[in-house]
């Protein structure tokens, strides 16, 4: 990249548009920026590195403090560079964060940055982070690496050479990132640590599970295994586990001989419960055969009883089924008898009541019957008064009138009213409104303002989404890098193996050229080659040696393994170089939007461990033997197990995965959070338009309440006149009224009609009287004829029921006689009336139910039943305890219990060994599993402990450098070697720098202290002995070297300006003469290198200068070529 022009407008101590036009100082070659200090010399340097990449060339300058103070309240900030890369023209536009006056009213706005990048064909990429990551993209490098290879800024680069050990780490890890390294050497002491305490607490464990053993009282090994756990002693474990497994052999056989006998016992009280069981099932026949025997012998005593019982069923049978019918005929007929004498009774007192009522009723007839004149005077007043009616219409019409008059007078007055109300409410509503209306004062100028913040949110939301995809690319392109390197490490092994291959062909075809010339030799002549006339151990031909032709063919094989791993070499330095600029892109825009700390950029982490795998690719192939490539093993060598190198390796990526990961999650945080706000904007803007919708609503209203007062108005009058006229009508229509009513009977036609109602009633109910008299008289009459002729026709059926009656009393007396209830002289005609009850008696003592004589022929059943049952149980019974005698259950009894007894002290000591074994077997298969983890937690332990000690620089009899510190040795290695060839030259071959290693001290960490070898005296210096100058060359060489070796990792991109920015002040003429000498010798190639120095010495030394004026106005800027 090389400047053609910087236009600066309003930027730092310039005033108005500032115009640097680098292409006039040439192509290459030194050029001067001079001028006093604070003029704005640092400036440039400042506005070139942030129209780049969007910050300052210093670490302590910031973005927000370019604006100018001469500026103008509506003048823009902003930088505009010009440059070429790769032959072609680019250009980069940006602006910081600022405030500037209002385009439209009073203040001042804030102006976001932004940045729009022009390309060669003419499109734009615009946006601030977008831009950056294009530049970064174009250029290969990231704002940190650009501002170390081309930007040596102010004070920055002495820093290097007067830091001590401990800052000039921290310097080398802000530049090489090896952050990752210390990372890694924390990680190993944390995993060495949580190993070592696995271990520590596994034995723990194992203390805790022996301490749980087992062990009878009077065992022999009981006092050592009590012994061991009072001291606990882990050393001793394995012979508490000897004395564990002798105990557990013992208790297995103890327990085996207690289950024998509990099984001996387990027989015995069988035998003995099978010998209780039968005497008690012996015992109770006995007893049953007793008990029935007792019970027989009750039952035989009821015998008489139920003699008597069957007696008495044969006599209630008789009573039941042949005596009671004759009864029930008997007692039906006599009921008959009886009901109809009650009828005729009350057929006669019937006949006597309805005779005295005729009498009454005849003579109520007649008084009716003499009322019938009254009715017809009442007919013809009833016609008089209906004659008159028609008179009432034309007063009832006119009173209609009135009423209709009346009427509309009250409507009107209630419109009146009404209209009154409405017009009163109107009114009150038109206030109101219009206090509604005076609050939608603001509401357009809010609307304003929250679209414009919908739009801002919405630009954001894009942002963070195109932030994701950078994310998701950065992954997709880091695993194609993964896959790139891998082709690049496979290549350079191809190479090592065929270069190795090439070297031992080409060794043995010059031992065999010198074989064939040493043939040649004659004793006395001169060697061709080294001119001696004596040979004492001429070469020989060892034969097996590659002809030239075979010679040439590995060489080309050499040359085309070369030529793959270049290509494999350049495509994976580009493809690394395309995710440092993914990733550190990212990491701009993630600290632009998601406001994170990007002071370890990705892509420099990246780097590092795709360095990692370059080393660890060339420590497998160092590591393979002459037998593998002789054989050709090389596909197995390539394909070897991962190293720890690989692993840290990938510990590492996955640290800067999980970074990458971390902003996806902020980023879609974030998006979350913008989108809710979006969301509340969204409400916030549609409650908005419902105000202005209720506004124009209230509007709408307030024409439309005026429009309507109006109108109330016009028709309040209308009514007030049209009352008016009605209170004449009215006025009118009562005089026409008392005219009418003058020669009238009754006030109205409702008077005369109720009058004719009421004769019309009195004649009805004379009427009605006589009729109703009349038919009562007839209806008695009538009455009275029915009820003489039924008392007649039951006298008649009396007399044949009483017939009847005695021929069913004969009959029941009969059935008594026969069933033998009663004896044969009471069917006489003169029978004694005691007898005849005495045998009805007898009868009604044995007429029992249906029911009650089933249940009594049950029970005389069931005793025959029973006795033929108790009977067969004896005989059974007898034959079952024939020869058996009572058997003696308590002596029994007592023999069960004391085996019992044994068998639960049998069980009781079975169980005691049982749980002793179980709980020793389970601590001895817990012990052995702790064991088998210990084994594999503690070989862990080892490697871990070795790999973290190594890695902190812990080992014993080694130099205590720890991994960060050895990479950050090999990188300053790296700087010094560059560094030297300026130095050196600069000192007049006085000076050079070296890294200090003391290896008889072991016990301190070493690695990254400075010195300088003076080879006038031949002994190393201390860097603080060296004077101001000096210090100076030794800075800038150093500065320069750090430059080169970044540039050299950064991987063929193109740097075509450096700036170099102050010390030069402190150099006398001839090392000035030195330093310009050597910064000169960087314009070699077509590269431009500007000093930036307020020395005024400078000016006569270098051409090409850019001086910068400082005044009141703002700085001023010259150019003299």
């Amino acid at each position: 990249m090389k400047p053609i022009k910087l236009v600066m407008s309003a930027f730092g101590p310039f005033r108005g548009v500032v115009e640097v036009p680098f292409s006039e100082l040439g192509s290459s070659g030194l050029f001067l920026i001079n001028g006093d200090t604070g003029a704005g010399k640092t400036t440039i340097f400042d506005a070139i590195s942030f129209a780049l990449y969007g910050n300052a060339s210093g670490e302590n300058r910031t973005t927000d403090s370019f604006r100018s103070d001469y500026a103008d309240e509506d003048e823009q900030t902003y930088v505009e560079l010009t440059f070429l890369h790769r032959k072609k023209e680019y250009i980069v536009w940006r602006n910081p964060n600022y405030r500037r006056s209002k385009k439209r009213g009073s203040g001042t706005t804030e102006e976001k940055p932004n940045a729009i990048l022009t390309m060669p064909d003419g499109s734009v990429i615009a946006g601030y982070a977008p831009v950056t990551e294009a530049v970064t993209d174009l250029l290969g490098i990231d704002w940190r690496q650009y501002k170390q290879i081309s930007m040596i800024a102010q004070g920055e680069f002495l820093e290097l050479l007067t830091a001590d050990s401990n800052a000039r780490g921290l310097i080398f890890r802000k530049v090489f990132g090896t952050q990752i390294y210390d990372s890694i050497q924390k990680k190993l002491k944390e995993l060495s640590n949580k190993l070592k305490y696995q271990c520590e607490d596994i034995d723990k464990r194992i203390l805790q599970f022996l301490d749980g053993i087992s062990c009878s009282e009077g065992n022999v090994s009981k006092a050592a295994i009590d012994e061991w756990k009072k001291v606990k002693d882990i050393n001793q474990a394995e012979k508490m586990m000897e004395l564990l497994s002798v105990l557990l052999e013992e208790d297995r056989a103890e327990y085996h001989t207690k289950k024998k006998e509990n099984e001996h016992l387990n027989i015995e009280m069988a035998k003995k419960a099978a010998e209780y069981t039968k005497a008690e099932q012996v015992n109770r026949l006995l007893a049953n055969l007793k008990q029935a025997e007792e019970d027989y012998q009750k039952l035989t005593l009821t015998a008489e009883e139920m003699k008597r019982e069957e007696e008495r069923y044969a006599l209630t049978e008789k009573a039941l089924h042949i005596v009671k019918p004759a009864e029930d005929a008997y007692l039906r007929i006599k009921k008959e008898a009886a009901n109809l004498a009650a009828d005729i009774g009350k057929g006669k007192e019937e006949k006597v009541r309805l005779e005295e009522q005729l009498k009454l009723l005849l003579e109520e007839y007649r008084q009716k019957e003499a009322a019938q004149p009254r009715v017809s005077e009442l007919t013809a007043q009833i016609s008089r008064q209906r004659a008159e009616l028609i008179k009432y219409d034309g007063v009832a019409e006119q009173e209609k009138q009135k009423a209709i008059l009346e009427e509309k007078k009250q409507k009107l007055e209630k419109q009146i009213a009404c209209l009154t109300g409405r017009k009163a409410d109107l009114t009150k509503e038109q206030t109101e409104k219009q206090a509604e209306q005076d609050q939608y004062v603001n509401l357009d100028k809010d609307m304003v303002l929250c679209e414009n913040q919908l739009y801002q949110t919405e630009n954001t939301i894009k942002q963070l989404n195109k932030l994701l995809t950078d994310i998701r690319n950065l992954n997709t392109e880091s695993d194609v890098l993964f896959r790139v390197q891998q082709d690049y490490q496979n290549a350079e092994a191809e190479y090592r193996y065929q270069n190795q291959e090439y070297l031992e062909m080409e060794a043995r075809f010059f031992r065999e050229q010198a074989g064939i010339m040493a043939s040649n030799l004659e004793a006395g002549k001169p060697c061709p080659v080294c001119g001696s006339t004596e040979h004492p151990s001429k070469a020989a031909i060892t034969g097996g040696a590659p002809s030239e032709e075979e010679l040439k063919h590995a060489k080309a094989k050499l040359d085309k393994a070369h030529k793959a791993m270049a290509a494999t070499g350049t495509k994976s330095e580009n493809q690394r170089t395309k995710v440092g600029m993914l990733a550190d892109a990212l990491q701009e825009n993630a600290a632009v939007l998601l406001e994170v700390d990007v002071s370890v950029p990705t892509s420099d982490v990246i780097e590092l461990v795709i360095e990692i795998d370059k080393e660890t690719a060339a420590g497998r192939d160092t590591g393979k033997t002459d037998a593998d490539r002789n054989t050709g093993k090389m596909d197995a060598d390539r394909n070897v197990e991962k190293t720890d190198a690989d692993r840290n390796a990938e510990n590492s990526l996955e640290k800067v995965s999980k970074r990458i990961a971390d902003y996806a999650d902020m980023a879609r945080l974030k998006r979350s959070q913008i989108t809710a706000l979006q969301g509340e904007l969204e409400q916030r803007k549609l409650q908005f338009l419902q105000d202005q919708k209720r506004r124009k609503q209230c509007f709408e209203r307030l024409e439309e309440i005026k429009r309507t007062l109006l109108i109330f108005e016009e028709t309040l009058t209308d009514h007030k006149e049209h009352l008016s006229r009605i209170m004449n009508e009215l006025s009118q229509a009562d005089g026409t009224l008392i005219t009418l009513k003058k020669d009238l009977q009754y006030g109205t036609r409702e008077e005369a009609e109720n009058a004719i109602k009421a004769m019309e009633e009195e004649r009805n109910k004379l009427q009605s009287e006589y009729t109703i008299a009349e038919a009562a008289y007839r209806k008695c009459e009538l009455s009275l004829a029915n009820v003489s002729a039924v008392l007649k026709e039951n006298e008649k059926k009396y007399v044949l029921r009483r017939k009847e009656y005695n021929e069913a009393k004969e009959g029941f007396k009969q059935k008594l006689v026969q069933c033998g209830f009663a004896e044969n002289d009471i069917l006489e005609a003169s029978a004694d009336a005691e007898r005849i009850k005495a045998g009805l008696k007898r009868y009604q003592s044995n007429r029992i139910s249906e029911d009650d004589l089933a249940a009594l022929r049950k029970s005389i059943d069931l005793y025959d039943k029973n006795r033929e049952s108790l009977e067969e149980k004896i005989k059974q019974l007898k034959s079952d305890t024939k020869d058996q005698e009572e058997k003696d259950l308590e002596q029994i009894a007592k023999e069960q219990e004391a085996l019992n007894y044994r068998k639960t002290e049998c069980e009781e000591q079975s169980n005691r060994i049982y749980s002793r074994l179980k709980n020793n077997e389970t601590i001895d298969k817990q012990v052995e599993e702790q064991k088998k983890e210990q084994e594999k937690v503690r070989r862990d332990y080892l490697t871990y402990s070795d790999l973290s000690k190594t890695a902190n620089g812990e080992l014993t009899g080694k130099s205590k450098i720890a991994f960060e510190q050895y990479v950050q040795a090999f990188y300053f290695d790296k700087v010094i070697h560059e560094a030297n060839k300026r130095f050196y030259k600069m000192s007049n071959n006085q000076y050079a720098l070296m890294r200090k290693e003391d290896p008889s001290n072991l016990r301190s960490p070493t690695g990254l202290e400075l010195e300088v070898m003076d080879y006038y005296t031949g002994k190393p210096r201390s860097i603080k002995s060296l004077s101001g100058g000096e210090s100076f060359k030794a800075a800038l060489s150093l500065a320069l070297g750090l430059s080169d070796v970044i540039q050299s990792f950064a991987g063929g991109i193109e740097v075509d300006a450096m700036f170099v920015d102050e010390g030069f002040g402190s150099l006398d003429s001839d090392s000035l003469e030195q330093a310009i000498e050597t910064l000169n010798s960087l314009t070699m190639g077509n590269r431009l290198v500007g000093i930036i120095s307020h020395v005024s010495e400078l000016k006569d030394r270098i051409d090409k200068k850019i001086l910068i004026e400082k005044s009141m106005e703002g700085s001023r800027l010259k150019l003299v070529t």
